[in-house]
């Protein structure tokens, strides 16, 4: 520059600046803050990232967050007789991390012939003791952009820039640069969007061999708004698309510069086809931009016109070509599967009440489980295939309590009468069966639930809230025992020695007509054929139940202890003695109490329950309670209730 002869080359260089002007805010140019593919210069240079393609890289790197494919763009140029030309190269990729990106761009002037004043003439000839001279300016670009999580309608992205600008020829010189790009994206409404592209907020300036230049660069921000398009994007819903935009740049650095706008409109008459012009405002002038676009199978190419007023006679043209995938989608759900659930929340099973009638209610649904399957068809890239596991609740299609169909299968409620005695509630659901295709089909399903009730009259002095209520309505239930004729059962009266075994003789089933040969032989003293338990005792006494004194009585109306009592229960239910047990069951029994062997089983066999964290009292009166409740839990007793619960027999002797 310094030479006459490098007029010319000086020329070439002043026409690089005019086309990147934008951008050249500093004393030393950076290609990646201008170079826009043809869709931004037919929109007058509006670079809000609507591309959603590889050219985002430059424009404002947050776009790329959008992409959820691999998309790539191109773009070329030439001017001034092919002895300059600019290029751009963008790719893109999304990954579970973000979406990167890795672009190119590069200015380049060449074939510059030098030439010299001549002495004689004063006209400007060749040089040849000069070499051709040119001028490189490009940017390897690495970006990065996702989506926040919160809020989640702000991206942001950024791009790392290794500049390189080369001089050759007379002169030659190099040097290079790493500068940062921060971008945001703020999608405010559906249809209303703004960006922001802090342009080498960060980074050095280039460094030559003579001296360092600042990187230019400009604060952009732009705003968008779809005026037609679909409903839940736009302001109008529309079959054509209608996107206006308007763009401001602010120098980041030489504050002599002037703020540069940029607007345009971007009109899709009809799918494929797209119509752009814009108003582009450069150091010094405004121009027209013009462009269109055309779309097919995933590539679109882009066209665009745009004046250059502040450069007499450059009127460039703009290709790119774009990989913007055409992304469809086609869905299908299926269900594979239904899990009926059904529950009897009352009555539980198993209920003793003295209520005439009682609510039944219910709880119970249908889980259907789906298949939906996502068939994706990204142009170029293949087919992927998405399936994913959904499900759904449902009702019943029929809900019966007691055989009786209810109205409202969601509802599950209804009344029940009660007679005395064992009553079952029933309930059931069913399920239709469903095509899945030609070939399968989910088959009906039937699902019952059933709880079975005792209705009992209770005693006078037996209330329902009676600590021994249940042993005592299932051993009058059983026929066990019975009450008095008053309507008392007298649960704390001791029981005698001609009740007890009376008790537990019923429990064997015996028919009358067995019992009565005993009752005609007098074996203890004081029992005679007479006496309204003499059958009973006598056969008690033979199958060693329970035994007399040693002076030949049997002493039927002695009340029995709690020891005798439970010794005789414990010898009912062929519990085995614990004969080499050293310790006491309770605290209050003594090591060698007469009892002790009896007690102790009867423990361990869970007949004490009652008296758990109590003291055992050997000398108390053994109560009718006490009998029903150490009965109740007596093996071959409560195998009887169980059988009366399932089926509502009375089987003793099982």
């Amino acid at each position: 520059m310094i030479r006459i002869g490098r007029e010319r080359l000086c020329l070439l260089l002043i026409i690089c600046y005019v086309l990147i002007s934008p951008a050249f805010a500093g004393s030393s140019l950076d290609p990646s803050s201008v170079i826009y593919n043809a869709r931004q210069l037919g929109m007058g240079g509006v670079s809000l990232g609507l591309t959603t393609d590889g050219s985002d890289i430059f424009l404002n790197p947050s776009a790329l967050s959008r992409i959820d494919f691999p998309q790539f763009t191109a773009t070329a140029r030439r001017l001034a007789l092919d002895e300059t030309q600019y290029s751009l190269a963008g790719w893109a990729f999304p990954t579970q991390y973000g979406v990167f990106g890795l672009g190119f761009t590069g200015l380049n002037t060449g074939g510059s012939i030098p030439t010299m004043r001549d002495p004689a003439t004063g006209r400007v000839i060749q040089n040849p003791s000069q070499e051709v001279g040119s001028f490189d300016n490009s940017a390897l670009v690495f970006s990065w952009a996702r989506d926040l999580d919160a809020p989640d309608n702000i991206a942001i992205g950024g791009s790392l820039k290794l500049i390189t600008q080369t001089l050759a020829g007379g002169t030659s010189d190099r040097a290079t640069a790493l500068a940062l790009d921060l971008g945001a994206t703020y999608l405010y409404r559906p249809w209303l969007k703004f960006s922001g592209n802090l342009q080498n907020i960060l980074g050095a300036g280039l460094k030559w061999s003579g001296g360092e230049d600042k990187l230019g660069g400009y604060y952009k921000f732009n705003g968008a708004v779809n005026i037609l398009g679909d409903e839940k994007s736009s302001l109008q819903k529309h079959d054509q698309t209608l996107v206006a935009g308007l763009g401001v740049d602010l120098p980041n650095a030489a504050p002599g510069n002037a703020l540069l706008f940029h607007t345009g409109v971007e009109y899709e008459p009809q799918k494929n086809i797209t119509l752009r012009a814009g108003l582009n405002q450069e150091e010094g002038s405004t121009g027209l931009t013009m462009g269109v676009g055309l779309y097919n199978s995933g590539y679109r190419f882009d066209y665009a016109f745009v004046q250059r007023p502040n450069l007499p006679g450059d009127n460039p043209h703009y290709f790119s070509l774009s990989y913007v995938g055409e992304k469809t989608l086609t869905t299908s759900i299926k269900p594979t599967r239904k899990i009926p659930f059904l529950k009897l929340n009352y009555p539980p099973d198993r209920l003793l009440t003295n209520r005439f009638y009682l609510v039944v209610s219910g709880e119970g649904y249908v889980t259907k489980l789906l298949e939906k399957q996502s068939v994706w068809k990204i142009a170029s890239f293949g087919t992927t295939v998405e399936v994913q596991q959904l499900s759904t609740i449902e009702p019943f299609s029929k809900v019966y309590v007691n055989n009786v169909l209810l109205k409202d299968p969601s509802s599950i409620e209804a009344n029940q009468i009660l007679s005395v005695g064992r009553n079952v509630t029933t309930l059931i659901a069913q399920t239709t069966h469903e095509n899945i295709d030609e070939t399968r089909i989910i088959t009906a399903e039937s699902l019952t639930r059933q709880a079975v009730v005792l209705r009992f009259n209770p005693f006078r002095d037996t209330p329902m809230s009676y600590w021994a209520i249940e042993p005592i309505a299932l051993a009058v239930t059983l026929e066990m025992v019975k009450g008095y004729p008053d309507g008392k059962f007298y649960p704390d009266k001791g029981i005698t020695r001609a009740e007890l075994v009376t008790l537990l003789v019923r429990t064997l089933d015996k028919a009358e007509a067995t019992l009565i040969p005993y009752g005609e032989n007098k074996i203890f003293k004081d029992v005679f054929p007479k006496h309204w338990a003499a059958k009973e005792i006598n056969y008690g006494s033979v199958i060693r139940y329970i035994t007399g004194y040693p002076d030949g009585t049997f002493k039927p109306n002695k009340v029995l202890t709690r020891a005798e009592g439970i010794t005789i229960l414990a010898r009912y239910g062929n519990l085995e003695e614990e004969r080499f047990y050293a310790g006491s069951p309770f605290p209050d029994l003594p090591k060698d109490f007469w009892a002790n062997k009896n007690i102790l089983s009867a423990k361990k066999a869970g007949l004490l329950k009652y008296l758990e964290g109590k003291e055992f009292k050997p000398k108390a009166a053994f109560t009718r309670a006490e009998a029903c409740e150490v009965l109740y839990r007596v093996p071959t007793i409560s195998r009887a209730v169980d059988y009366f619960w399932q089926t509502g027999k009375v089987s003793l002797s099982q």
